[in-house]
C-alpha cells in the first residue's frame, strides 16, 4: 500500500487545484491464465474499450492540432 499512496502523492503535488486524476485498476478473471485479460463475452463493459480508446485518440488529436497552431505562429 505504500507504493500507492508515495504515488498519489506525487500525482497530488503535480496538480492544479480543483484537477481530477482518473486512475483505473483493471483485474482479470482467472488468476491461473495470465493470458486471459479479458472475458471477450463481456468487452462491451471493458474499462478500455472503444469509447475510451476514442476518446483517447481525440484528446492526442486535440494536443497534435494545438501543438501545429502554436508552432506555426
Amino acid at each position: 500500500m505504500l507504493d500507492l499512496d508515495n504515488f498519489l502523492d506525487s500525482r497530488a503535488a503535480e496538480m492544479v487545484p480543483g484537477g481530477i486524476l482518473f486512475a483505473s485498476f483493471i483485474s482479470r478473471q482467472d488468476a491461473a491464465n495470465p493470458e486471459n485479460q479479458v472475458n471477450p463475452e463481456c468487452h462491451h463493459r471493458c474499462v478500455f474499450g472503444p469509447d475510451f480508446e476514442n476518446a483517447w485518440n481525440d484528446l492526442i488529436d486535440d494536443v497534435c492540432k494545438e501543438h501545429d497552431t502554436l508552432s506555426s505562429r
